[in-house]
C-alpha cells in the first residue's frame, strides 16, 4: 500500500490545474470571438488558446515546477 501513499495529494493537485486551465481556455476563446466577431474559432487559434491556457495554468498552480 505504500505505493499509493502519494496518490491522494497528486490527484488533489490536478483539480485546481484542470479548473484554471478550462476557465482560461474558455476565456481566451470567448475573447477571440468577441474581438473578431466570428462565431467559429479556427483550429490554429484554438491551438494557441489551448497552449497559452496550459502554460498559464501550469505556472499558476505549480509555480516551482
Amino acid at each position: 500500500m505504500a505505493f499509493y501513499s502519494g496518490l491522494g495529494p497528486s490527484v488533489m493537485g490536478v483539480f485546481p490545474y484542470a479548473g484554471v486551465n478550462l476557465a482560461m481556455y474558455d476565456g481566451f476563446r470567448l475573447a477571440y470571438t468577441k474581438f473578431t466577431k466570428k462565431e467559429q474559432v479556427p483550429k490554429e487559434m484554438a491551438l494557441v488558446c489551448g497552449s497559452l491556457s496550459g502554460v498559464l495554468s501550469s505556472t499558476a498552480t505549480f509555480p516551482l515546477e
